[in-house]
């Protein structure tokens, strides 16, 4: 058989899917020499470089399988851990919202309370001077209106503290979160 034919019969074998062994052994025991054998299978198969290209291509696909893999398992990973931080946000959000709602009704119940005082003061000071004009009561008057004069910047430091609180919250919160939630100043009764 010439070389062509050995050539042409391994790629059949190879296509009917017998291994190049099967083939070689075959042929050298229907009496071809076993050189020309070896040299038509490594013509009909491409060679010992085809071979080892396509265990190169063969390696590469394994890698490119299991970083592709890693790359899914890293990316779930990664959405899971965003939407644990966003529901963790979130909840921070509302737990900072209930604190503002919490401190807002206190002052505005503060703030209820030291009018409510405040007036009743007033009124007492009028009662006061409408009774007695001697310098006694004018001195008395004096102490009452210096302590109801520190009643109020104590009132005033009070508040403002409590604003300066409550915003530092809030920043803290904010600092912690994706974007500042928000600010809030105090309205002075002046």
């Amino acid at each position: 058989m010439s070389h062509d034919k050995l050539v042409a019969y391994i790629r059949r074998g190879v296509h009917k899917g017998f291994s190049t062994d099967y083939l070689r052994d075959t042929l050298v025991k229907n009496g071809h020499d076993p050189k020309a054998v070896e040299h038509a299978i490594a013509h009909a198969t491409g060679g010992p470089q085809k071979e080892a290209a396509r265990q190169r291509l063969k390696v590469i696909l394994g890698a490119l399988s299991i970083i592709a893999v890693v790359l899914l398992a890293v990316l779930i990973l990664s959405y899971s851990n965003q939407q644990k931080e966003i529901q963790l946000l979130s909840s921070q959000v509302q737990l900072t919202q209930e604190a503002a709602r919490l401190y807002m009704d206190e002052l505005d119940r503060l703030e209820e309370e030291i009018s409510s005082r405040e007036s009743i003061i007033q009124q007492r000071l009028r009662d006061l001077r409408a009774q007695d004009d001697s310098a006694q009561f004018q001195d008395l008057l004096t102490e009452v209106e210096s302590l109801h004069k520190a009643i109020q910047e104590e009132r005033d430091e009070t508040r403002d503290a409590l604003w300066e609180l409550f915003n530092q919250i809030i920043e803290r919160r904010a600092n912690e979160g994706p974007e500042p939630l928000l600010v809030i100043s105090p309205e002075r009764d002046e």
